[in-house]
């Protein structure tokens, strides 16, 4: 910190000067480097004799050497003679404790000056005798309690001079700081302001806020757009011209509301329509509320517009795009039933006929082989109606989960027995292993259970070529009672993309649909039947190496008596009196097959037409 960033040069020097005509002392300041800010009152003794001649101007140097040296070590006061016979002295100005600049008053006696002295000095030197005491004569003579009263006032003097720079110089800083932060605070509000339009615009939004008092109405600049005015134009709104913006239908409807939050003092929400400059309809979500003063009195409502045309359309869209989605979703159940019924007749004969001539004993084999083929076709074909319409029965929640005890070690055997032909001709091979102890008795619905691991096994078996299909069960009591499970295949895998579509319905793996049975419905059915039965399924898979689907069921333990089942009966035929049964159908086909197969077991039969009741 220099002293001459802190006080007015000018006005010290001429302080410094009215300093010198008063006490008739030479006076300097000097910054800690040693430059000279001011310098008055300067004797001839000094400026034409001694600093002129080299002998006694290096003894002004060591004078003001040994002067300034004292000063750094922190001494308060300083007086010395230099060897010319004068005395300086010297006091450090510190402002807030910080050492900032020296002040000199020198060129002066103590005492009266010894006349020989300065006589020899002139002779040793070559002044001339009668100027150099003729200067001398001119050199004041102060005793030292003067020359502290001296130093202390002035030093006093130019520290108050430098405070009060210092606080000046704060006081601008502090000015400059506070301006610059205004200038921020202005940018800043502005860029918000900018930000807050964008925003609103970006949302089809606007603010408004209306005065009670006043009845004078401010809108934000996207006000202006969505209703369609230029910004600022109106520059004064009213609320008579905020509501004459209002659709007709729904002006009293708003100023009820707005009443009613000046009343009340809350808030308020509400859907209206208004017409733009324009003339366009366009429908507003308005968010309300009311400002109240220190007296708890509403002075201010402020309030926001939301534009919700587009969501309103698409609102009505959807709504009419659902109506159209249920009313197709109703023709497909339609169709399905009806479709279900239409193909399962004729498939119903095939199958049946297909049965008989297998049983025929004058068969050739390669004749064995085409029946063997007709009868797969056909119950392949009647999985897939089956399939689909178990599909559509879980969409439209026609599916009733039934809770029965059931043996489930049955239920995974006979799994296990339905999958091994499939796997055989594939040359898999079909493990089984249960990870932890499996109670004999669960409960759940046995029927939706077994569709659910006979899914997994087919599917596991259908996309494996080579390797091996395992089925691994367990069971915690988790939730009250866990089933677990996990089909493990060396199969082809699934790529990372197609994880998350093989739920779908109709979906079979890239590269796979010609050379796979099935339409693709198998795993939706078991991810539905799973939620419908609290479950989840996850899926591991690694393409070219296999597949991992891993299964939990909430089951309880069953821990009841269950009796045996009754055994069912071969029929081979029919021993006893004359039987006639009479077949009546309206599906001639059904009716021929149905009396090909009792007529060999011994009944004697006749057909009957249906007719039905509108004919």
């Amino acid at each position: 910190m220099k002293f001459a960033e802190l006080v007015d040069i000018t006005e010290l020097q001429e302080l410094c000067q009215s300093f010198t005509e008063t006490t008739g002392a030479a006076t300097a300041i000097l910054e800690l480097n040693g430059e000279i800010l001011s310098a008055t009152g300067w004797k001839g003794i000094c400026t034409i004799f001694h600093r002129v001649n080299p002998e006694t101007s290096q003894r002004c140097l060591e004078s003001d050497t040994i002067l300034a040296g004292k000063l750094k070590k922190g001494s308060l006061y300083n007086l010395y003679q230099c060897k010319n016979g004068l005395y300086d002295a010297a006091i450090p100005i510190t402002i807030n404790g910080i050492h900032v600049a020296n002040f000199f008053a020198g060129q002066f006696l103590l005492k009266e000056p010894d006349i020989e002295f300065f006589k020899k000095q002139a002779k040793k030197f070559g002044f001339n005798t009668d100027e150099y005491l003729k200067a001398l004569s001119e050199v004041p003579i102060y005793s030292q309690a003067q020359i502290t009263s001296m130093l202390d006032f002035f030093s006093r003097l130019a520290r108050i001079m430098g405070e009060t720079g210092l606080a000046r110089n704060e006081l601008e800083r502090a000015n400059t700081e506070l301006k610059k932060h205004q200038e921020h605070l202005i940018d800043l509000v502005r860029e918000r302001t900018v930000d807050l339009n964008r925003a609103q615009e970006i949302a089809r939004m606007g603010s408004w806020k209306w005065d009670i008092t006043t009845e004078k109405v401010f809108w934000s600049d996207n006000m202006y757009l969505i209703f369609g005015y230029d910004i600022g134009n109106p520059k004064e709104i009213t609320h008579e011209f905020f509501i004459q913006c209002i659709h007709p239908d729904y002006q009293n409807q708003l100023l009820d509301k707005l009443k009613s939050m000046i009343i009340q003092k809350t808030s308020f929400q509400d859907e209206i329509r208004i017409i733009t400059k324009q003339g366009d309809e366009r429908t507003f979500r308005i968010y309300g509320e009311v400002r109240l003063d220190s007296d708890g009195n509403p002075v201010e409502l402020f309030g926001t517009n939301l534009d919700i045309t587009e969501e309103k359309r698409n609102e009505t869209f959807l709504l009419e795009a659902k109506r159209r989605a249920e009313e197709a979703n109703i023709a497909k159940v339609q169709f399905l039933s009806r479709m279900s019924h239409e193909l399962r007749t004729p498939l119903n004969a095939i199958l049946g006929y297909s049965q008989l001539l297998k049983n025929q004993s004058n068969l050739t084999d390669t004749q064995k082989n085409q029946i063997l083929t007709i009868k797969k076709s056909g119950e392949h074909l009647l999985d897939l109606i089956n399939e689909i319409l178990e599909v559509s029965r879980i969409e439209q929640k026609k599916i009733t989960i039934e809770n029965k005890p059931f043996n489930i070690h049955d239920l995974v055997k006979g799994i296990l027995e339905l999958s091994r032909v499939r796997a055989q001709e594939k040359n898999l091979l079909l493990l089984y292993e249960e990870i932890s102890p499996v109670p004999d008795f669960l409960i759940g619905d046995e029927r939706r259970i077994k569709e659910v691991l006979l899914n997994l096994v087919s599917n596991a078996i259908k996309y494996t070529n080579d390797g091996m299909v395992t089925l691994h069960t367990g069971y915690t009591n988790d939730q009250g009672g866990l089933f677990t499970g996990e089909v493990i295949d060396t199969g082809i895998g699934i790529d990372p993309e197609e994880i998350d579509t093989i739920f779908l319905p109709f979906t079979q793996l890239a590269g796979e649909v010609s050379s796979t049975d099935g339409a693709g419905l198998g795993l939706t059915i078991v991810k539905q039947l799973l939620e419908l039965m609290g479950g989840t399924i996850e899926v591991n898979s690694i393409p070219g190496k296999g597949s991992r689907f891993y299964f939990t069921m909430p089951l309880l333990e069953y821990t009841g008596i269950i009796g045996t089942k009754p055994s069912v009966p071969e029929i081979s035929g029919y021993e006893g009196p004359l039987k006639i049964i009479i077949i009546v159908d309206d599906n001639a086909i059904n009716a021929a097959f149905l009396v090909s197969a009792l007529e060999p077991l011994g009944f004697i039969t006749h057909t009957a037409t249906l007719i039905p009741a509108d004919a």
